[in-house]
């Protein structure tokens, strides 16, 4: 199983609070579920159908082909040079039945590493091909096998030390030559920087979320909401990170991010949020558990908006080649240049499980929660939210993306016109693409993206219904 792309970097919680017509609409806080081609592949190549040979085969029962050694050994070596791990678990039992005087013990220590590669259980196939080297020292093959297996376990540090032995090894063969090229080095990986990013172009007919209903009756008189205001322009997002490999397992994560709506027609409504984490994290081929400080600044109308800082625990567990879960810990202390009644603190969480049955095909469910608590009371909530998405390579490497969510948000007190808000939140986006419709690694995708909010206070409800076009790209 390929590892998820984002950046470990999966799924921040989305806890978009809603402000009134007039005030700055909520920056989205979500590390986006990423199920990118390190996931799905990146292109169906239906044009290619399977070489047609002509093979014999050779029917036998598990007796028979114990009574035949050279082929059962053969066939056990061609197994664990491919890791056919069907064949694999297939003959492995048959071999260990036979007498230890007709085994061949590199050849069955062999086959149960590879086996444990194929299931990524690196930790076990690492232990068995340590064990076969200390026997036999000068079996490339295996150090190679072990290099790739410690790498898997992002146990880079070990993995370099087998790499620059196998490098000093004389005559070294062709093939073995070319699969050592696909192996990095720490100084080769520590150049590594990734880079991502979407840009899409702006439309907005209701850029200040006014409400529908623009006439309020109250006991003394009547109130008058603003009415929709447009704007054009561009909304985007971008992220840089890198990692600084420290020892096995260990890192050191670092994260620069920008996303926002930048509107030339109408500045007034420009809301740009940048963010930057740095923080130790651990990992091997299951799990991965991250520590991130953090801090972000928030521009609105081109002015200094507001500043946060705080800590993220991140954690990931995959539990099998089709299951992963993703966890998202996170406290924040917020602080406003101007409206201090906001200041105060988030606690939120963020749960996720994600299937993929088939490199063709993912699905995912989340739970997201938020405790806000604020100077002004009637600002602070409590915020529970679930979504499901769905992403699927069709022929022709046509590819779509379905994400639902519905979300509801109770305040704490009653506000200035004696309401207690509940707010109940629905959003809905279908992508399509096509796998190679991309200049020089930019890829196109066609959205349609609608976003629905009531509310018992007639000062916040509105609805928005966006098609428009995206570009992705990822370095």
């Amino acid at each position: 199983m390929k590892k998820l792309g984002y950046l470990f970097s999966v799924l921040w919680l989305s806890t978009s609070t809603l402000a009134r017509a007039e005030q700055p609409n909520p920056m989205p806080q979500e590390q986006q579920l990423n199920l990118n081609n390190q996931q799905l592949r990146k292109a169906l190549n239906t044009s290619i159908a399977p070489q047609q040979t002509h093979t014999t085969v050779i029917s036998l029962t598990s007796e028979q082909l114990l009574q035949q050694l050279a082929l059962l050994t053969q066939a056990l070596d061609t197994a664990s040079a491919n890791a056919d791990n069907a064949t694999l678990h297939l003959l492995l039992p048959l071999y260990k039945k036979l007498p230890q005087t007709q085994q061949d013990p590199i050849l069955l220590q062999f086959a149960q590493a590879r086996l444990a590669q194929t299931e990524q259980n690196y930790s076990e196939a690492i232990e068995i091909f340590q064990t076969l080297l200390e026997k036999y020292p000068d079996i490339t093959p295996i150090r190679v096998q072990l290099a790739e297996s410690l790498i898997e376990n992002h146990q880079y540090h070990s993995a370099n030390k087998q790499i620059t032995e196998i490098r000093q090894t004389p005559d070294i063969p062709k093939d073995i030559l070319i699969q050592l090229n696909g192996l990095k080095t720490i100084e080769e990986r520590e150049k590594d920087w990734s880079i991502t990013g979407n840009l899409r172009f702006l439309k907005e007919k209701n850029v200040n979320n006014a409400p529908s209903q623009r006439k309020i009756q109250l006991e003394n008189g009547e109130l008058t909401l603003p009415e929709p205001k447009s704007a054009t322009g561009i909304g985007f997002y971008a992220a840089l990170s890198k990692d600084f490999l420290l020892a096995d397992h260990w890192r050191w994560k670092n994260e620069l991010s920008t996303e926002g709506k930048y509107y030339w027609d109408n500045h007034d409504y420009t809301d740009i949020n940048t963010r930057f984490s740095a923080g130790i994290a651990w990992q091997n081929s299951q799990k991965e558990l991250a520590l991130l400080p953090f801090i972000e600044r928030r521009w609105f109308a081109t002015e200094s908006y507001s500043k946060s800082k705080g800590i993220a625990l991140l954690y990931r567990m995959i539990f099998s080649p089709q299951w992963q879960g993703f966890t998202n810990l996170q406290l924040t202390r917020k602080t406003y240049d101007d409206r201090t009644y906001l200041d105060g603190n988030q606690l939120s969480s963020s749960f996720i499980l994600l299937y993929h049955p088939s490199t063709l095909q993912a699905w995912f469910t989340g739970i997201d929660l938020a405790r806000e608590k604020t100077k002004d009371s009637s600002e602070s909530y409590r915020y529970q939210a679930v979504r499901f998405g769905w992403e699927q390579i069709w022929h022709y490497g046509i590819s779509s993306s379905i994400t639902l969510g519905v979300a509801l948000r109770n305040y704490d007190t009653a506000n200035f016109f004696n309401i207690k808000r509940k707010d109940k939140e629905y959003r809905s986006r279908i992508s399509l693409w096509k796998q190679n419709w991309h200049w020089y690694g930019f890829t196109p995708k066609l959205t349609w993206q609608w976003k629905k909010l009531t509310s018992n206070d007639p000062y916040y409800p509105y609805h928005k219904n966006e098609i428009f076009i995206e570009i992705q790209r990822n370095f």
